[in-house]
């Protein structure tokens, strides 16, 4: 897992290669991955469980053949290059108190953690081979029956809570246009109601 980030890694000089200029293999549930990492990041941090071994991966040579590599991201983190889209994630991370720019494209994910919530998605059909090969269809069949739920669900929720943004804004705009139409007559005037002074005429 990747150190917190430190206050002095964005001084230090990281090369950066944007992954949309290699060919990263098509992944089925990358808008999946992306949707369910997108609501976890608006809660907190996120831990990202990948083969680092799959094309399209820039870790640290160290960590380049782990089958189960967790890195964490945050928006927390303060991190300037954190960026996340269809294709993967990408943010330059801490090691050893020193920073590399990782990229992870979602074809090597096939685990999300919540730490907000303590909720774990598993995609089986992205596992590791060797971890995939080991599991009965039966069961792999069930844990993406499983994710499947999971995801439905917690796109519901986010659907619901979208909506009901948008009922407060609309509230919000309804009182404001109220507010104003009571303090200002059509036609924009506003009429101000003045006392005469005593012996004056009109």
């Amino acid at each position: 897992m990747s150190d917190p980030p430190d206050d002095d890694a964005g001084d230090a000089k990281v090369v950066r290669v944007d992954f949309r200029a290699r060919a990263v293999p098509v992944d089925p549930s990358a808008s999946e991955k992306h949707a369910v990492f997108s609501r976890f990041t608006e809660q907190g941090k996120v831990m990202v469980t990948l083969d680092a071994r799959r094309t399209g991966v820039s870790v640290p040579s160290t960590l380049a053949a782990e089958p189960q590599l967790n890195l964490d991201f945050s928006h927390r983190f303060g991190l300037a290059d954190f960026v996340y889209d269809e294709r993967g994630v990408r943010a330059s991370l801490s090691f050893n108190r020193q920073p590399y720019f990782c990229e992870v494209p979602w074809s090597a994910v096939y685990s999300l953690f919540s730490h907000a919530d303590n909720e774990r998605l598993t995609w089986a059909r992205s596992l590791p081979p060797e971890i995939l090969e080991r599991l009965p269809d039966a069961s792999v069949e069930h844990l993406e029956r499983v994710r499947e739920l999971q995801v439905e669900r917690l796109l519901r929720a986010a659907r619901a809570r979208q909506e009901e943004e948008r009922g407060v804004r609309r509230d919000e705009v309804s009182d404001t246009s109220a507010g104003a139409s009571a303090a200002t007559p059509r036609g924009g005037l506003r009429l101000v109601k003045t006392e005469r002074e005593p012996g004056s005429t009109e």
